[in-house]
């Protein structure tokens, strides 16, 4: 099943809205591109896929495993390539686990790296397709 996710202009400059099944979002540009500063920025969304689909992989593969995972906390960052402007210079994750040992814990973050889509994306890349229309 395909996730289908539309992001419209909300008449105020720099916000946006975007919508995934029912729910809603507001992210806007950052300050060099006219936003605020006051909603998530396209690069906080990437890095918080990240952490949402780490945090649901190690919590089910854990309970799966009969692990104590009894804390999880991952602090995602980035940082841009100043020589390549569609490029990040580097993603990094860190993971701390409480409640497993360390090999269990190295373990599980090594199932979120094989099953999750969107490190694998971000991590190898993927073939991305555009379409371009113009609006009555």
């Amino acid at each position: 099943m395909a996730n289908i996710v539309e992001t419209r202009s909300t008449g105020v400059p720099g916000i946006w809205l975007s919508q995934a099944r029912t729910q809603t979002l507001l992210s806007g540009a950052t300050p060099a591109n006219g936003g605020s500063g006051n909603t998530w920025l396209a690069g906080e969304l990437l890095l918080a896929s990240l952490n949402t689909c780490a945090t649901s992989l190690l919590h089910a593969a854990a309970a799966e495993k009969g692990l104590a995972l009894s804390s999880l906390r991952i602090a995602a960052e980035s940082e841009r390539d100043p020589d390549r402007p569609d490029h990040y210079a580097r993603v990094h994750l860190g993971f701390t686990l409480g409640g497993v040992e360390e090999a269990q814990a190295r373990e599980l973050v090594e199932y979120f790296k094989r099953e999750c889509p969107i490190y694998g994306t971000v991590s190898r890349g993927a073939p991305v397709s555009v379409a371009v229309m113009v609006a009555d």
